[in-house]
């Protein structure tokens, strides 16, 4: 008998099996790769969702707080603005009966000041004209304070001075409606329209009279019969308001109307020195030959031609 080895004899390969398993293979691996890519595809879906969710929220607080902005800065613009139009309104009337009784109220508002910085400050409002010195006191108050300003700080001052009535007077407009305030203009702070040079109310034609013996010129026209439909009044139509419009209208180019109402040359330096070849400039020069004028109806007229000699039709518009 032969010896043989230790051990079992080596099995033979079963082709068909490996068939078999080579086919579960294959169907393993396809289906794996189907799960994938499902898998794949649903996660890519899912993400998409998220992210088009967490985009329209996104927008959606943006827009929230975005709207919320703007509905702060229009509430803080309206507040400014009526904080604006109050001060205004404080210092076109109250500068008025003030007259020459400025100067303990302004004292008492730049008490804190320096003696030095004090004695600048009241030598440059009494290097204006006496009639707009109580107006140029409270201007000047509020430049100096800036943006500490505020316009309740007046009522104590108009105490101290004794003025318990336009206490009461600027008390009462600090109190106004917001909406009335909202109706007066808003062209910025502007001098008193009727202060005489000794602080009373100067010698100005009356309603009825400013309306008598107008120009032609300053009359609506008439229907045919003799009688006019309309009469502008002087009074109403040499306000300020209408001065500002006029001023704008010429903006830098008021000199030669100035030297047609008869503005003396030192007045005229005087104006473009302190506020340039503007149609500030020209407000100003304007409201201080108003001023200067005891017959308003006499008044307009004049302005009306003078604005005709110099060209200016679109601004003679204005006093129609």
């Amino acid at each position: 008998m032969a010896e043989g080895g230790g051990g079992d004899p080596p099995q033979k390969e079963d082709p068909e099996l490996e068939k078999q398993l080579k086919v579960i293979e294959d169907e393993g691996n396809e289906i794996a790769s189907r799960f994938q890519q499902n898998v794949s595809q649903e996660l890519t879906s899912h993400l998409a969702k998220l992210e088009e969710e967490f985009r329209s929220a996104f927008d959606d607080r943006v827009k929230k707080v975005t709207s919320q902005c703007k509905a702060q800065q229009s509430e803080e613009m309206t507040k400014k603005q009526t904080d604006i139009l109050r001060t205004n309104r404080v210092f076109r009337e109250i500068s008025r009966p003030l007259g020459d009784k400025w100067k303990p109220v302004f004292e008492s508002l730049i008490s804190d000041l320096s003696p030095e910085q004090k004695r600048l400050e009241l030598e440059k409002v009494e290097r204006e004209k006496p009639f707009m010195q109580s107006y140029k006191s409270l201007m000047t108050w509020k430049e100096i304070r800036g943006e500490s300003f505020d316009i309740r700080q007046l009522l104590p001052a108009l105490r101290d001075a004794g003025l318990e009535e336009l206490a009461q007077k600027t008390l009462s407009i600090l109190d106004s409606d917001k909406d009335a305030l909202l109706s007066f203009s808003s062209d910025g702070s502007k001098p008193p329209s009727s202060v005489g040079t000794s602080g009373t109310q100067p010698k100005t034609p009356s309603l009825s009279s400013a309306s008598a013996s107008l120009p032609a010129s300053a009359a609506a026209p008439g229907d045919g019969s003799g009688h006019n439909k309309r009469t502008v009044n002087a009074e109403e139509v040499l306000d300020d308001r209408h001065l500002l419009q006029i001023a704008k209208k010429l903006g830098g180019d008021w000199e030669p109307l100035a030297n047609g109402l008869g503005v003396s040359g030192g007045e005229i330096a005087e104006i473009i020195e302190s506020e340039g070849k503007t149609y500030q400039g020209g407000f100003k020069m304007l409201w201080n030959w108003r001023e200067s004028k005891t017959d308003l109806s006499e008044g307009l007229g004049t302005l009306t031609q003078q604005l005709k000699a110099i060209n200016r039709m679109d601004a003679v518009q204005l006093l129609q």
